[in-house]
């Protein structure tokens, strides 16, 4: 009402004579309680303008000059992962005002680091490419003093190819003067970018899939030992479920220009990079800048008549204008439920592959291979029991004791979930025979965690895709979404959701006039 009450009411003496002497009665918008002529209005002077204000004729002026500035839009962000860290910390440097509610006692989700001793562990992701954005956000935060890359020498992978570890060539060079690609498949990464693809499309016309799109562009040997290797240890998935416009969008954008795919396959390893006191250190410098409240289960979301929301935490109530939700799928859906019950079905279906993680300490001299590369990564071909191993100390420091190196192997994903669930004995047991073969590790470890993660990637197949499709409707009723299982899991993917949701919902926002 505030701000209406000008027009909503008239000043008249003619409704109410008695109290026509006072000349301050106010009457509704006219015509007023049956009144059969207009209502005079009366003229009052205009008082002195407040003291510490400039003098002025203008009444309206000298009103509006003690006002105090309208409260900017009041969003939830319920979640505080990276993605919905990264969405508050956008929105809140736009202007809006921002309460981040989260369930558990710390932030950051799975992107996690854990001091075990003298161990530095990664409970998530273990490394980030920083591009523009992400470098700003870490000048930002006075993070990029505590940040560190891969040594040069390191910048390369080792794939398991004919049961020994070979390093997957990552320049024309390497790839045209090395051993592992046969000529046949060299020929096929030379010739490609000189030929020209029109789209292809599966016979259903359906999307294409990550193992169709290369194996069409590239052939099978490069697909199975170059692709799906690094698919299978990032992801936790299977190339022939995983969908291109899901999962490479930018690809498909080149591909259907008719421009060559191959350069923009070599990935920018020099700028792969760490915080020095682990990638948690990126969800805590965010979340020191933000309203965020722990121990905050999120039970419900009311939608209130004028198009706001109240988001219910346990007794506590908060309005606002709009709602983000950066959870996991199967939480989103619950939430979703009660108001969009198809939404909530297609969303709650969401595939996540699951994950256990072993960090293993291991003396130096106990282990034959040199580890100069950033890991061991374990094409399905192979028939392997893991998906591959990180070189946790090879590529960052500060990861292990100097005369000691960090192993952490990645077991199941999508291709052999049950391995994720294994007990601990026979998970090591296994493990122990692979690390023995294929990096000639002679004793037992110094140190061992093994950690379980049931739902750890959200899988980019036909389902999401499904998903995807109601989030226009989500955001026409002001709910956005920001989980990782929408636009990517790796971090500058995370922070690129987060500041493209904020521009999504400042326009939607204007247009509601909020």
């Amino acid at each position: 009402m505030r701000g209406q009450c000008a027009c909503f009411f008239r000043i008249s003496t003619q409704d109410h004579p008695s109290l026509a002497d006072r000349k301050q009665v106010l009457s509704p918008h006219y015509p007023y309680f049956g009144a059969t002529s207009a209502p005079r209005a009366l003229t009052f002077p205009v008082r002195p303008a407040p003291r510490g204000l400039p003098p002025t004729k203008d009444k309206a002026t000298a009103v509006n000059q003690t006002l105090p500035p309208p409260a900017p839009p009041h969003i939830a962000v319920i979640g505080a992962g990276l993605s919905g860290l990264a969405t508050a910390w956008y929105l809140q440097t736009s202007g809006y005002a921002v309460t981040v509610f989260e369930a558990h006692s710390h932030v950051g989700g799975v992107l996690s680091s854990v001091q075990a001793g003298a161990y530095l562990l990664e409970q998530g992701v273990d490394a980030m490419q920083v591009d523009a954005r992400t470098a700003a956000l870490l000048d930002a935060l006075d993070l990029e003093a505590v940040c560190q890359t891969v040594p040069l020498p390191r910048r390369k992978c080792d794939i398991l190819k004919d049961g020994r570890y070979q390093t997957l060539p990552t320049g024309p060079l390497s790839t045209a003067f090395g051993g592992f690609f046969s000529r046949q498949a060299k020929w096929r990464i030379a010739s490609e970018p000189l030929r020209r693809h029109s789209p292809f499309r599966t016979p259903v016309e359906a999307p294409d899939t990550v193992g169709a799109f290369f194996r069409h562009r590239l052939g099978k040997e490069i697909t199975d030992y170059a692709i799906a290797p690094l698919l299978a240890m990032y992801l936790a998935a299977d190339p022939d479920t995983l969908l291109m416009p899901l999962t490479l969008p930018e690809l498909v954008a080149t591909d259907a220009a008719q421009h060559a795919i191959v350069p923009q396959l070599m990935p920018p390893l020099d700028a792969l990079s760490s915080l020095n006191g682990g990638m948690a250190m990126l969800p805590e410098a965010l979340a020191g800048q933000l309203k965020v409240r722990t121990h905050a289960a999120v039970n419900a979301l009311i939608r209130r008549p004028e198009g706001r929301w109240c988001v219910v935490a346990g007794q506590w109530v908060q309005a606002v204008d709009a709602v983000v939700l950066a959870l996991p799928a199967p939480a989103a859906a619950a939430l979703l439920q009660p108001h969009w019950a198809h939404a909530a079905e297609a969303i709650g279906a969401i595939h996540y592959a699951p994950l256990a993680l072993i960090h293993r300490a291991y003396k130096r001299q106990d282990i034959g291979h040199a580890l100069n590369s950033m890991g061991g990564f374990n094409p399905p071909v192979e028939h392997a029991f893991a998906l591959g191993t990180v070189f946790a100390s090879s590529m960052f420091t500060g990861r292990a004791p100097h005369d000691e190196v960090l192993l952490t192997t990645r077991v199941g994903g999508m291709l052999a979930p049950q391995r994720a669930h294994l007990a601990d004995a026979v998970l090591t047991r296994f493990l122990d025979a692979e690390l023995h073969t294929h990096l000639g590790i002679q004793a037992a470890p110094v140190f061992e965690r093994i950690t379980r993660h049931p739902a750890a990637m959200p899988q980019g197949d036909a389902q999401m895709l499904l998903a995807a499709s109601w989030l226009p409707t989500l955001a026409n009723d002001r709910l956005f979404v920001a989980g990782n299982w929408v636009g990517g899991t790796s971090v500058s993917a995370c922070l690129a959701r987060g500041q493209t949701l904020t521009e999504t919902i400042h326009a939607a926002l204007s247009a509601f006039k909020v």
